[in-house]
């Protein structure tokens, strides 16, 4: 398994689940840019409780950087062509209203 950093903006709202052991988690999908100017859709799952309510918090549309284990896929569509794609269980969460000031230097 790869662990990864990634950034970009919520596709849409995050969903809250249960899983079948009690266990509350939150899944998103994430649009990440890429070099050549196209983008990568990560669906990305969370259990930790940290991140799971920080991510319950925004709503599509908001940027978003996580880190977790990450696994690339290939998705193909309608048309036979190929897309990246990833999966990712995300274990850490920073996003835009956590930064308290400015940094600067």
């Amino acid at each position: 398994m790869i662990n990864a950093l990634i950034s970009g903006t919520l596709h849409r709202d995050p969903k809250r689940g249960t899983a079948r052991t009690g266990a509350a988690f939150a899944s998103v999908q994430v649009r990440t840019p890429l070099d050549n100017g196209e983008t990568m859709m990560v669906s990305v799952i969370a259990f930790e409780p940290r991140v799971v309510e920080g991510l319950m918090l925004l709503t599509a549309g908001d940027a978003v950087c996580l880190t977790g284990q990450f696994n690339p896929k290939v998705y193909v569509d309608d048309n036979g062509e190929s897309h990246p794609s990833a999966e990712m269980t995300a274990q850490g969460l920073l996003n835009a209203y956590q930064v308290k000031r400015k940094r600067v230097g």
